[in-house]
């Protein structure tokens, strides 16, 4: 993770995906500009409940672990510097949010799926992406579709309803030259409608 430091401002360059209980050590590392040269400086870390005062060494630090204990909240960061008399703090600088560990709520029993084994599974029972049509899209896209294609089961296309009225009345209008006449050019009976309509939306129970 790479902060750019400008007199009072704190702007975040290079973000990291942190996540909940990682064991893995995130390094920040923070750029000065002239404004900071003499100052001994300190990193304040902020997450949740947590807060967190760290030293820099060569203006780098690693993110306390007290800081990565609660997901779903954004990490911030500040500095603090001191020259002599002269005091100096820049703004919050706000990172993405924290990751939850998702083997929080699982349980711990033997044979329960972790995150990946589950996601495999379900990959699995969905089978080839490209050949199901679900090639470039994330998980919820593929439910969200799977479940909005199950509701629409016996419901006609707009294409498939015009091509039974069009072949029902006529694709084109039609102005009986008489007056009188009861059934003029292409127009069906109410039981030729009613079984068009049957084929495309299916009978009704």
């Amino acid at each position: 993770m790479i902060i750019e430091i400008k007199d009072r401002w704190a702007m975040l360059v290079k973000d990291d995906t942190l996540r909940q209980n990682s064991k893995k050590p995130y390094e920040v590392e923070l750029i000065f500009d002239e404004s900071w040269k003499g100052f001994s400086k300190t990193a304040i870390f902020e997450a949740g409940p947590a807060s967190v005062i760290v030293a820099l060494t060569e203006d780098r630090c690693t993110i306390p672990t007290e800081c990565l204990k609660h997901g779903s909240v954004k990490l911030k960061i500040g500095v603090y510097g001191v020259n002599g008399e002269t005091r100096k703090g820049t703004v919050w600088c706000e990172t993405s949010m924290i990751v939850p560990d998702a083997s929080l709520g699982l349980g711990s029993s033997p044979g329960t799926p972790l995150p990946d084994d589950i996601y495999s599974e379900i990959m699995a029972a969905i089978g080839d992406l490209s050949a199901a049509g679900f090639e470039g899209k994330t998980l919820a896209e593929i439910f969200r579709e799977i479940k909005d294609s199950a509701c629409a089961c016996e419901t006609a296309t707009d294409e498939e309803v015009d091509k039974v009225l069009n072949d029902a009345f006529g694709s084109s209008s039609c102005v009986p030259t008489d007056p009188n006449e009861e059934d003029p050019c292409n127009t069906a009976t109410d039981k030729e409608v009613d079984d068009l309509l049957d084929e495309v939306f299916g009978k009704q129970s």
